[in-house]
């Protein structure tokens, strides 16, 4: 038949991974990135890789493990910089009133990131205590707990209390006196 081989499909060959400087030039762009940002979803999508092939070169590629280990103190030393100018020198904002800018600024300082650089520079006299509390009983030994019922006179007297307050009526109380267990 005629223009029967022009139908037979050729198998594809299979895409070639990047070449090595493609690979090199986008483990430089994710670093880059990275240190700008911190964060490894905006560095991946910058250098056109999927997180996972980040992870993958820090399995596979020593030298690459090396540099990003850097990048992250650089990209923590930029944010610790950023938190310490927030909190320390402030930030400007605009006053709005009545949804419109009055052309006025004021300064905002940041207590929270403070307390975290406080907390991270002297974590030995900032850092959150945690207090255990023990009770005991006499000697040590266990706290017993007595579950008794109330005596006719703290009976009588809550009942006063209840009453005056317009929690119960008189018609819930029997009586003059409260029908009270004595314990």
């Amino acid at each position: 038949m005629p223009g029967s081989a022009s139908r037979r499909q050729v198998p594809q060959r299979p895409k070639a991974h990047p070449k090595p400087r493609a690979t090199a030039a986008r483990k430089a762009v994710f670093l880059k990135m990275y240190v700008e940002t911190a964060s490894i979803a905006t560095a991946a999508e910058a250098a056109g890789i999927d997180r996972r092939t980040h992870y993958r070169w820090l399995r596979q590629d020593d030298a690459y493990r090396t540099a990003a280990e850097e990048a992250r103190e650089f990209a923590a030393d930029l944010l610790e910089a950023e938190a310490r100018r927030r909190a320390v020198d402030g930030v400007e904002e605009p006053v709005i009133y009545q949804g419109k800018d009055t052309g006025i600024r004021i300064r905002r300082y940041s207590d929270t990131l403070l307390i975290f650089l406080l907390k991270g520079a002297r974590p030995e006299v900032y850092r959150d205590r945690t207090v255990e509390n023990r009770h005991t009983g006499p000697q040590g030994g266990p706290v017993v707990v007595e579950h008794g019922l109330l005596d006719r006179e703290k009976a009588t007297k809550v009942l006063q209390i209840l009453h005056k307050a317009g929690v119960i009526g008189l018609e819930d109380s029997v009586g003059d006196e409260p029908e009270v267990a004595a314990g």
